[in-house]
């Protein structure tokens, strides 16, 4: 994987073969800003950043649904057919209010409503195999 970054000394610069990258620093040093440019410079990668601003609000309850869906509202806040406009657009309007450096996130209810889907197929799963003797 190629992960582009802002240029240093008007030279592209990338970050080569990793899966993830941590941004530490101290309160106004620019993780948020860095972070966001590079989730929007990067359009062809699946970039998921994960902000510190969170409402720690925890459903009361949740139901499970269709799998790709609780996928699509936990990654991009919604769900579209149109795959492309779900990365380039739908994650920024909808996981981040159009505002993606100052938003505050609201996602364990698609996180919760992920696991349990994920756990509800997998026990499906289960029992299916079950009963033809796997």
């Amino acid at each position: 994987m190629k992960i582009r970054i802002p240029n240093v000394d008007d030279k592209e610069c990338y970050i080569e073969d990793k899966q993830s990258i941590v941004l530490l620093g101290a309160n106004g040093a620019g993780k948020t800003r860095m972070s966001v440019w590079i989730d929007e410079n990067n359009p062809e990668l699946n970039i998921h950043r994960i902000s510190a601003q969170k409402s720690l609000n925890m459903p009361e309850y949740v139901s499970p649904t269709e799998l790709k869906k609780a996928e699509d509202k936990f990654l991009y806040g919604t769900t579209n057919d149109n795959r492309d406009w779900l990365k380039r657009y739908g994650k920024k309007s909808s996981r981040w209010g159009n505002e993606p450096e100052i938003h505050m996130l609201d996602d364990y209810q698609p996180l919760m409503e992920l696991l349990m889907t994920e756990n509800f197929e997998k026990s499906i799963e289960y029992r299916e195999k079950h009963k033809d003797g796997d």
